[in-house]
């Protein structure tokens, strides 16, 4: 992560792995990042980018339900 996050300031990162439509294809995981608002939206430009995962992978947006529950 050092090498990908350049010059923001990281204060907190959770992984968290939810549940997948076909947990026999593929594993599904919600990983937030807190950092200051300022930095907000260098971040998103940064840790969406598909330059800054492993080839493979796929990264979207992810928004919790209205009821809190992680979505199925």
């Amino acid at each position: 992560m050092e090498e990908v996050k350049q010059n923001i300031d990281v204060r907190k990162v959770d992984c968290t792995k939810l549940k997948s439509r076909y947990e026999h294809l593929y594993s599904s995981f919600a990983v937030s990042v807190e950092v200051d608002s300022s930095d907000m939206r260098q971040a998103i430009d940064v840790f969406m980018s598909a330059d800054s995962w492993p080839s493979g992978v796929l990264v979207r947006r992810y928004f919790r339900p209205r009821d809190g529950e992680h979505a199925e």
